[in-house]
């Protein structure tokens, strides 16, 4: 793999932005910051937005990756986030936001340009008055596709409970299986 980096200090959305405009149809900087915004909304808007969002944001061969379910496919995508409906309220707070790589990976002859950032925030679940409050790390894995910057992957660290990321991926992916028909069920979506 060929890496392009960029200086490791951190960033508002504005340098992230700038400091990918060398990379060939590189999103704008309002690119960026729209797209930051609506991962937010994908934790506390409600399920019609969450739609919305993800397909207009995420490829049809989108991954989603956290420490206990991982799953692929938009629909997948949208029961896992559908599934935060559960809870009262959730917040989400932008803490930072780490500078873009241009990824080239290769596919046989092909290359394809991925770019890869770091959303640094603090979510909130209320179920009750007390939230359950996780400082995450959310990496996103950008590919340009029908003319346009789409998320390939996102995963979600959570960076204070990280005693929680050592579930073997085959079960994550069961997990998620499961999850997402449960949740898809429940919604009645399938």
């Amino acid at each position: 793999m060929k890496y392009a980096t960029f200086s490791s200090e951190t960033s508002s959305i504005n340098s992230v932005a700038s400091k990918i405009s060398s990379i060939s149809s590189t999103p704008s900087n309002q690119n960026i910051k729209e797209l930051c915004e609506n991962v937010k909304k994908l934790y506390i808007a409600d399920p019609k937005k969450k739609k919305l969002i993800v397909s207009k944001y995420y490829s049809n061969l989108c991954e989603f990756v956290d420490p206990l379910v991982k799953v692929k496919g938009r629909e997948n995508l949208y029961a896992q986030f559908l599934a935060l409906n559960f809870f009262n309220k959730v917040e989400v707070e932008i803490l930072n936001i780490e500078p873009v790589v241009e990824v080239i990976k290769k596919a046989g002859d092909y290359e394809t340009p991925e770019l890869e950032f770091n959303i640094i925030n603090k979510q909130s679940y209320y179920k009750t008055k007390n939230p359950f409050v996780l400082k995450t790390n959310t990496k996103l894995n950008l590919v340009f596709e029908n003319s346009h910057w789409v998320v390939l992957k996102h995963k979600d660290t959570w960076i204070d409970h990280s005693k929680f990321d050592i579930t073997p991926e085959f079960l994550k992916s069961l997990w998620g299986s499961f999850t997402s028909l449960l949740i898809t069920s429940w919604f009645g979506l399938k």
